[in-house]
């Protein structure tokens, strides 16, 4: 079972979504032809992506919580009600 088969499957389309952008944006560089500020830039760009991942992931970590919460609500009455 693979690491993506616990995870929500729009969590897993949204990381597949950031990393394909961040390809597609790399790939629409030169870098040989790239002046060397906008290389010394890659790091903080990266640094940036990263943040914006931890935020994406953060709020999904949030979310799930809710459901989490919300569920075993659901299940606690869906017990008391049966009893």
């Amino acid at each position: 079972m693979a690491i993506t088969d616990l995870l929500p499957e729009e969590f897993v389309q949204r990381v597949v979504d950031l990393g394909n952008r961040i390809r597609d944006e790399i790939a629409g560089l030169d870098l040989k032809d790239l002046p060397m500020e906008q290389c010394e830039q890659i790091p903080q760009l990266l640094a940036e992506l990263e943040q914006q991942l931890a935020a994406a992931i953060a709020a999904d970590e949030t979310e799930l919580g809710q459901q989490q919460a919300h569920e075993t609500k659901l299940f606690a009455q869906a017990n008391a009600a049966e009893r």
